[in-house]
């Protein structure tokens, strides 16, 4: 885990991940920090299954991580309108699920999806959003904190969404990183709200003077 202690005047903070709710939700009726083994009382791969076919606990481990990077879980947040995507890290042979991060009983959860469109266009909307956080003044640095998972579902098309940020953020420096969680709030303000661990998602900061 990295961490950075910022002093800066002013900030701004925005946050996307572009995956969309797919199908109805289910209820997490038995789970224990990252392992969830039952949804709505069965076993939690039959989401999966539903849509993908019986076979899918199957799989060789290097298709099955690839394929679930395109259609994680995403957990509701009360209080919250965003969903926060949870990455599938192995489907075990007792039909449980293992995740990237924590998802707690009785939370609800639906599949999502997304495509490289989508996911370019979310970084799009996180840099616009972030400088919008900026009420005045000149932005002189910008940093981008990325998922792993981003970088891998985009493949040769990673690029472009570096080049939709700097299409939003002109003329400033650009650093930044993939990492395989991002620490934020969900409401893109910095001030407002619980700070929660996000897969999948993009994080841009500005700070300005």
């Amino acid at each position: 885990m990295l961490g950075l202690l910022i002093q800066a005047p002013k900030i701004g903070f925005g946050i996307r991940h572009g995956w969309r709710p797919l199908g109805r939700p289910y209820k997490v009726t038995r789970a224990k920090r990252n392992i969830v083994w039952e949804l709505d009382g069965k076993s939690a791969i039959e989401v999966y299954q539903r849509y993908f076919g019986p076979q899918i606990g199957n799989l060789e481990r290097k298709f099955l991580l690839k394929m679930v990077i395109n259609y994680p879980l995403g957990m509701s947040v009360p209080g919250e309108k965003e969903y926060l995507v949870r990455n599938v890290l192995d489907m075990q042979l007792d039909g449980s699920l293992v995740f990237s991060s924590d998802i707690p009983e009785g939370r609800e959860v639906r599949l999502m999806m997304s495509n490289k469109e989508l996911v370019i266009a979310a970084a799009r909307d996180a840099a616009w959003q972030a400088g919008q956080g900026m009420s005045s003044g000149e932005i002189g640095l910008g940093i981008i904190f990325n998922s792993a998972s981003r970088y891998k579902l985009l493949g040769k098309e990673r690029d472009e969404e570096i080049e939709e940020i700097k299409k939003v953020l002109t003329k400033i420096p650009l650093i930044g990183f993939y990492g395989y969680s991002q620490q934020a709030p969900l409401s893109g303000e910095l001030n407002l709200g619980q700070s929660y661990s996000h897969n999948q998602s993009v994080v841009v900061l500005v700070l300005g003077e």
